[in-house]
């Protein structure tokens, strides 16, 4: 049985869904979660920011690789074949949308404390919010020079060495947004 129709079912059978997407296993809960999010089933903002917040490293890990699994191989696939595709094309594939995979990793960085993250899924998450930013340039505002990448990775340091939070590394990234200075926009 695929997941469009367990949703399907899901939704006769009143209040069904909630528990389903709140399942502890996050292999089929994650994609069920994000096809009733498309579909407007779920209230998905709030569903993730909770989920991230009370299921913490396991969760994100799921998260991850539902994003690395139904999007990026994919698109490395088309890519290392050289065929033609869309992007837009693979999203609808994975389903997800620009806005809901912004809002996921937007989730993950204002949620996520650095002690309910591991190393493996700390290194993950740069590593997939990095190439889907290359993918879909409009998910990062500018691209990151050298300075500026090796500045976030001190950050992802300080953040997995519990040096800073994860709090205070947005706040500072926050001030370098929104300072007076070019080069540190």
């Amino acid at each position: 049985m695929n997941l469009s129709r367990v949703l399907d079912i899901a939704q006769v059978i009143k209040e069904s869904l909630i528990p389903l997407t709140n399942w502890n296993d996050y292999e089929f809960a994650v994609p069920l979660a994000i096809l009733a999010g498309k579909r407007e089933f779920l209230h998905f903002e709030p569903w993730i920011t909770d989920r991230i917040k009370n299921a913490g490293n396991p969760f994100l890990k799921a998260t991850l690789g539902y994003i690395e699994d139904h999007l990026l191989i994919p698109i490395r696939k088309y890519i290392e074949a050289g065929q033609h595709f869309s992007y837009d094309v693979m999203l609808e594939k994975a389903q997800l949308s620009k806005e809901l995979l912004a809002f996921i990793f937007e989730s993950i960085f204002l949620t996520t404390s650095s002690s309910k993250m591991t190393k493996r899924n700390l290194e993950s998450l740069k590593r997939i919010y990095k190439e889907v930013c290359m993918y879909f340039p409009e998910m990062s505002e500018s691209q990151m020079p050298d300075e500026i990448e090796q500045l976030a990775e001190r950050q992802f340091i300080k953040i997995y060495k519990k040096e800073i939070s994860m709090e205070e590394a947005i706040e500072h990234i926050r001030k370098l947004k929104h300072s007076n200075k070019p080069e540190e926009k």
